[in-house]
């Protein structure tokens, strides 16, 4: 018997942990998306011209200040005009009633799914909360945790905000060093002089 529930309980652990972080695209049944609706049951409309942001969450964290509604809200300006998050939190240790004041004390965290029996998580191969994961269309552009996230956002999004954010910058000056007499003393004395830096 012993034997049986520890061989059991490897063969759990070794499906739990060999999902990794995936970066890269795959097709996903993106079905279980059209019927999505907010905890409280309001229709959610997705858009289909965005990246849908799959944002799973823990709002106890959230509370605390420690939530990923932070580390989303960091994310390069473009990255976050191209994409539509929905927060989803596991039907775990949280009551409809504890959504709803959830819900009115960060407002930004919206619209707020509540995966009922893990339904998302399952289809999805999510295994931990807090967990990202990037759809467009029917690809799968990323999934994975914050780090992982803020990584792959930054490299894919990043250079193109930086280009259109750039800013002529004022002319620069180099600092130099010369060596001259001074009257008091006569000996070399290094000064430090501002001179303008041309290109």
């Amino acid at each position: 018997m012993k034997i049986t529930l520890f061989i059991i309980i490897t063969i759990i652990q070794l499906l739990a942990y060999s999902q990794p972080a995936k970066a890269n695209e795959g097709l996903v049944d993106n079905s279980f998306l059209s019927g999505l609706r907010s905890f409280n049951g309001q229709a959610i409309t997705l858009d289909n011209t965005k990246i849908t942001h799959l944002v799973f969450i823990d709002v106890w964290r959230a509370y605390s200040w420690q939530g990923d509604d932070k580390i989303v809200a960091a994310l390069p300006a473009i990255f976050l005009k191209q994409s539509q998050q929905i927060w989803i939190q596991p039907e775990i240790n949280v009551t409809k009633a504890q959504l709803t004041e959830f819900q009115q004390a960060l407002t930004h965290i919206t619209p707020l799914v509540l995966d009922t029996r893990f339904n998302l998580m399952r289809s999805l191969n999510i295994w931990s909360s807090p967990f990202h994961v990037l759809i467009q269309g029917n690809k799968r552009l990323f999934s994975g945790d914050a780090a992982a996230l803020t990584s792959f956002v930054k490299n894919r999004f990043g250079s193109p905000e930086k280009q259109s954010k750039q800013v002529p910058l004022p002319e620069q000056t180099s600092t130099s060093l010369s060596a001259e007499k001074t009257p008091e003393s006569g000996k070399d004395k290094h000064i430090i002089s501002e001179k303008p830096h041309k290109p």
